[in-house]
């Protein structure tokens, strides 16, 4: 990510959000050793928006203890959404957000309706 580019994203994410999923490389991997990419997740966090951590891959899920990219984005307040799908992710964000708000963060990575395996 080119400064050019995080300044959109920045910008983008100004905007009243929820939530942010975030479509990171293989078990949870995201470049975090780029400091404008950091600093706009450490900034979206500390807004109080939940980011959710998903995979591009086709098959397997998010393991963010595996490799130290995923640890670190674990640390900075991302939360592993594992094995569900981005539909999955976007349908128990639209509910949680209209039946638990206050408990979002917590029960997403937890299975609710066969959603995780």
């Amino acid at each position: 990510m080119c400064i050019r580019d995080s300044k959109i994203i920045e910008h983008a994410l100004d905007q009243p959000l929820d939530a942010v999923v975030l479509v990171s490389f293989g078990a949870g991997n995201a470049p975090i050793h780029n400091a404008a990419f950091m600093h706009i997740i450490e900034r979206i966090v500390k807004r109080d928006v939940l980011v959710a951590n998903t995979t591009q891959c086709l098959a397997g899920g998010i393991n963010m203890h595996t490799y130290e990219n995923g640890r670190v984005l674990a640390d900075a307040g991302v939360i592993s959404t594992r094995d569900m799908t981005i539909e999955a992710i976007l349908c128990k964000l639209h509910y949680l957000f209209s039946h638990h708000s206050s408990e979002a963060s917590s029960l997403l990575p937890k299975n609710m309706r066969g959603e995780l395996s």
